[in-house]
């Protein structure tokens, strides 16, 4: 019975480590995916932001085009 009772603890244990061990495993893939999700979020956030700057300097280049050109017109040149 002795036998027994010291696999039974050994066997236990055994599973209590296990599921110790695997809820550390998915709490650390949980912080990596969410350091991922917040990367990727801050470089979507960063090219959201280039693109607007890309496009405001378009359309001032288009107005400064305009501009130039109906001073030309006013000028006479």
């Amino acid at each position: 019975m002795a036998g027994r009772l010291s696999f039974s603890v050994a066997i236990n244990l055994l599973t209590e480590n296990f599921k110790r061990g695997s809820g550390e495993i998915k709490n650390g893939l949980r912080n990596i995916q969410m350091q991922a999700m917040t990367m990727f979020a801050a470089l979507g956030a960063g090219s959201l932001g280039l693109g607007e700057l890309v496009s405001n300097l378009i359309d001032v280049a288009r107005q400064t085009n305009r501009t130039s050109t109906a001073l030309k017109n006013v000028s006479g040149d």
